[in-house]
């Protein structure tokens, strides 16, 4: 089976991992995009970061923002996003895993309502502090998320928000507070 092809620009691919790495938007070519970049405290130790680390791979994350994820979250597949009586299709490009570090980056395929990228950062740093963060570059791939963008990009930062909540294992809810 052949997989959709992206929303957006080849030449784009992956820039989400540059982002994270400190890049600027301006000196990636991303002049017209929407970039968001969040974070947040999830909490202390290496059993916060390795639950942080499965709510993002078991779809958690996710269903904290209302969104239901149907596929197997792995590199090179095919999830679709199910909201609000909308289906939307994006390809996972990296799911990088490391004591200390795990990205899951993916992109949007044609038919998205949105198309860019998303990369979820979650990493343990050396006082033993859990962050998670979401970088991503997006515009609106339909004529009515263009035109009614007041109303869509409030609800993409809502999504996000809850995205970095969801991240946060049970027992550490303390830090949606201090985020």
């Amino acid at each position: 089976m052949q997989h959709p092809e992206l929303s957006y620009p080849h030449h784009l691919r992956r820039l989400t991992l540059r982002l994270l790495e400190g890049e600027t938007p301006a000196n990636l070519g991303l002049k017209g995009w929407q970039i968001d970049d969040h974070s947040i405290v999830i909490g202390q130790g290496d059993q916060c970061y390795i639950d942080a680390v499965r709510r993002l791979k078991s779809g958690q994350v996710h269903a904290n923002a209302r969104i239901e994820v149907v596929g197997t979250i792995d590199k090179g597949e095919i999830i679709s996003l199910k909201f609000a009586g909308s289906t939307s299709q994006c390809e996972i490009l990296e799911l990088i895993q490391h004591p200390t570090r795990s990205v899951m980056v993916y992109g949007t395929v044609e038919g998205h309502v949105e198309k860019g990228e998303e990369a979820f950062e979650i990493s343990l740093d050396d006082n033993d502090q859990v962050h998670g963060r979401i970088v991503a570059f997006s515009q609106p791939a339909r004529w009515w998320a263009w035109l009614g963008n007041w109303a869509v990009r409030p609800t993409q930062l809502w999504i996000t928000q809850r995205y970095l909540e969801g991240m946060i294992p049970p027992g550490n809810e303390e830090q949606k507070a201090s985020s």
